[in-house]
């Protein structure tokens, strides 16, 4: 089985569809998670408790350098439209990797960090449908 790599690409987040403000230069780490769901069903008399899977949950997991005060900031997008829904692109750098886009809620970040070092914040954007993705062609 092959391996790939994708490496770096386009990230956009805004407050519309098709968002154009890129984030790629503050963000470390973009990960789309799937969060696998179960019901359990209760024991009856005639059989004992089962589990059924569900569809899963998604969520943007996103590790990014705080950008307070910046022209377009992820930061301040972040703080400002907490709990509101965002819309998300992921276009990887390797054309074979396909595309990713959907919605996520805004959740605010960390303020401030390590001392004399790099201010970081690593966030969960949870998702409220499946992330679209789109095959290369």
């Amino acid at each position: 089985m092959a391996t790939q790599h994708f490496g770096s690409g386009v990230i956009k987040i805004g407050t519309t569809a098709s968002p154009t403000a890129t984030f790629e230069c503050q963000v470390s780490n973009f990960i789309i998670s799937s969060n696998p769901q179960s019901i359990t069903i209760p024991a009856t008399y005639c059989q004992g408790a089962t589990q059924k899977a569900q569809p899963s949950q998604f969520s943007v997991n996103i590790t990014y350098m705080q950008d307070w005060g910046e022209a377009d900031s992820l930061s301040e997008l972040l703080y400002a439209e907490d709990g509101n829904l965002l819309y998300f692109e992921f276009d990887p750098t390797d054309t074979s990797a396909g595309t990713w886009d959907g919605t996520c809620y805004a959740v605010a970040g960390d303020v401030g960090g390590e001392g004399q070092g790099l201010w970081v914040s690593s966030e969960e954007l949870p998702c409220p449908a499946k992330p679209t993705y789109t095959a290369a062609v």
